[in-house]
């Protein structure tokens, strides 16, 4: 007898509007602001400093951080017990490379502002995010019996995307006419 057992699900979720228009302009100023202060290399999510946003500007970031940790902790039934978000800032031409986040146990991006145009039915994914899956690691068929090589998500300002931070992602380069802004997430949690 032979039995199949799941042993990597991977769950996602999308939050959807997790930010009024008004909320993106302001924490996308605040975050640029953060950037020009903290990035000498003006590449994203290059900054030195691991100072959280919720840190630097308390009045503002700190409500958004703990309506983003209401809703994973509900969705995921979990204590999220560290949180740590920082901007990510794509000039034209640059992405974010392929990696995990080893120290972490939930990942989460909030995009802000993105003025990026892909296209994916013409293949354009400027700034798209781009989830690869851990079973195909090493490459493999675009999709097959154990599933599609990538998930991409269409960014959205104001719209969170969060999920396991041992699952391989990265950006796409970015082509928009004026920076794209970001936040990224790495988490701590337990089960509730």
């Amino acid at each position: 007898m032979s039995t199949v057992n799941k042993i990597f699900p991977a769950p996602v979720l999308r939050i959807q509007k997790l930010l009024s228009a008004s909320e993106v302009a302001q924490a996308s100023e605040l975050a640029l602001k953060a950037n020009q202060r903290l990035n000498d290399h003006q590449v994203p999510y290059s900054r030195t400093y691991r100072d959280s946003l919720d840190l630097m500007y308390p009045e503002y970031f700190k409500p958004i951080f703990r309506r983003l940790r209401r809703h994973i902790e509900d969705e995921f039934k979990c204590n999220v017990s560290s949180m740590v978000g920082r901007e990510s800032i794509f000039r034209y031409g640059q992405h974010l490379p392929f990696h995990t986040e080893p120290h972490a146990d939930i990942s989460c991006v909030l995009w802000l502002d993105f003025p990026a145009k892909p296209d994916p039915t013409k293949r354009d994914y400027s700034g798209m995010f781009c989830l690869h899956n851990p079973h195909l690691l090493f490459g493999g068929r675009a999709s097959g019996v154990f599933g599609n090589i990538n998930h991409m998500e269409m960014p959205a300002p104001g719209d969170a995307f969060v999920f396991p931070s041992h699952m391989p992602h990265f950006v796409f380069p970015y082509n928009g006419e004026r920076p794209g802004v970001e936040l990224h997430f790495e988490m701590l949690a337990e089960a509730a």
